[in-house]
């Protein structure tokens, strides 16, 4: 069964039908929300929170995100590229000054998208996985950390997203 809260908007019927049998194909759940101009035009859940489905996913379930936010993280850089805000092939650091530390002074936003800007190791700057819930130590270890094989390109589950 579809548990819906808030909005589904007429029209989006075929979303929440889509998201439901998604979600059932596989054990656990999610939730979708679905906002323009501040409106939410679909706000749903669905599934379990636990891998024994005892316990029903809700609107407050917290989730793992990780690489969800790469997609966001890029259309908010290419936004402001588009705008002018910033140049994909200036340095990190002309924007963030702490990045030049560790011989990545001329590691390019470009480089850092594309993950090719030598920062591919967790382990280098996270000593633990709770390391990795402290947003303001992973940005000052990312800032201190030396890249490895810059230019090369490598999966950088820590640089953005």
């Amino acid at each position: 069964m579809l548990l819906r809260e808030g909005a589904l908007a007429p029209g989006f019927e075929p979303v929440a039908r889509f998201f439901e049998k998604t979600i059932s194909a596989a054990p656990g759940g999610g939730a979708l929300v679905v906002r323009r101009g501040g409106e939410n035009l679909v706000d749903i859940h669905h599934g379990h929170a636990d891998p024994y489905g005892h316990t029903p996913w809700t609107r407050d379930t917290l989730s793992i995100s990780f690489s969800t936010s790469k997609g966001v993280a890029s259309t908010v850089v290419h936004r402001l590229a588009d705008r002018g805000a910033i140049e994909l092939d200036e340095p990190v650091a002309t924007y963030w000054p702490d990045f030049a530390a560790a011989g990545k002074e001329r590691i390019t936003v470009r480089e850092l998208m594309s993950h090719r800007a030598g920062l591919w190791s967790v382990q280098s700057i996270a000593r633990s996985a709770r390391d990795l819930l402290d947003h303001h130590a992973m940005e000052e270890r990312l800032a201190a950390a030396r890249p490895m094989r810059v230019g090369r390109p490598n999966y950088h589950a820590i640089t953005y997203g």
